[in-house]
């Protein structure tokens, strides 16, 4: 195979979306046992770990949009993850402004995270125990070599909430709950007019 020639090693996999459905199915004319058992043969640990979230939704406390977000440097537009359907915010439209970073919380609104191989194994949600991004990314070549340098493995096998105080209390994970995202938004943001030292 082409990668195995020139990488040393099979690539990894990942998994079709269909993004314009709601439920984010996947997108192959196969089943997903029939997909899983096709592309399961190139033994990569992302396809795996992404198959095991796979259709899982997440209603566990988020800390994406506070500890980890998008920002496409063309448009200045931010997205606290990949979901098409997050609140999208222009951070290059008031400079001087402050830009007040928010996490989901339990406000999620897709039907499953198909890229927490991202966003879970960086530790978004600190409670689920998954897998560190160096393991979903890392090959061993047939010589032993791995794709990943030591200081780049050891940059990814990090988590967001390596040596984080949890910013929330329980009771302010539950406020997050009973509270529509936008007034969360708004007041975050009023606060933050007046006080930058929650930023």
């Amino acid at each position: 195979m082409l990668c195995k020639e020139n990488f040393g090693a099979l690539c990894h996999v990942t998994i079709p979306r269909k993004e314009n459905d709601k439920n984010i199915p996947l997108l192959s004319s196969h089943s997903m046992e029939e997909f899983s058992n096709i592309w399961s043969t190139f033994n990569s640990e992302l396809f795996a770990f992404k198959k095991s979230i796979w259709g899982v939704k997440r209603n566990e406390f988020c800390h994406a949009g506070e500890w980890s977000g998008l920002l496409n440097l063309g448009t200045g537009i931010w997205t606290p993850c990949y979901s098409i359907r997050a609140q999208k915010r222009n951070m290059f439209k008031n400079p001087d402004e402050p830009f007040v970073f928010y996490p989901v919380g339990h406000h999620c609104n897709m039907p499953h995270c198909y890229n927490g191989h991202s966003f879970l194994s960086m530790g978004d949600i600190p409670e689920i125990d998954t897998y560190r991004y160096d393991q979903l990314r890392d090959r061993t070549c047939e010589d032993g070599a791995t794709w990943l340098t030591d200081d780049t493995r050891n940059f990814y096998h990090g988590r967001l909430n390596d040596g984080k105080l949890e910013r929330y209390s329980q009771q302010d994970k539950l406020k997050f709950s009973s509270i529509k995202t936008k007034t969360i938004v708004n007041n975050i943001i009023a606060k933050a007019t007046h006080n930058t030292d929650i930023l």
